[in-house]
């Protein structure tokens, strides 16, 4: 049988399904492009994220990983580290409030 390790597949299904977009923000401003759109889309996929990963997440595991592995299917929502997953979550979330709040506050 040709399967991933419940750990390793579980890495890959969060960071296939992660946000990305800081990296285009660098190519925007390389290239003169408009840069406050791709900040303000970095920002609203980030927070956006925050709600759709975990459940995105929790769908690719239910449907897709444990139909392809039955065996394995029940260890693998075990392997998942919550309380990593939630201060990672916490930690995005106020980092965004803080630069909202210092963009507003401090427009200069």
């Amino acid at each position: 049988n040709n399967t991933l390790d419940p750990l390793y597949a579980i890495s890959l299904i969060i960071i296939c399904a992660s946000p990305g977009g800081s990296y285009s923000n660098w190519w925007c401003n390389l290239i003169n492009a408009d840069l406050a759109l791709s900040v303000a889309m970095t920002t609203v996929s980030t927070v956006v994220s925050c709600g759709v990963l975990p459940l995105n997440i929790f769908l690719y595991v239910e449907k897709g990983y444990k139909a392809l592995n039955a065996d394995k299917s029940e260890e693998i929502l075990q392997l998942l580290p919550y309380e990593v997953l939630a201060y990672t979550l916490a930690n995005v979330i106020i980092a965004v409030i803080t630069g909202l709040i210092f963009g507003y506050k401090f427009p200069q």
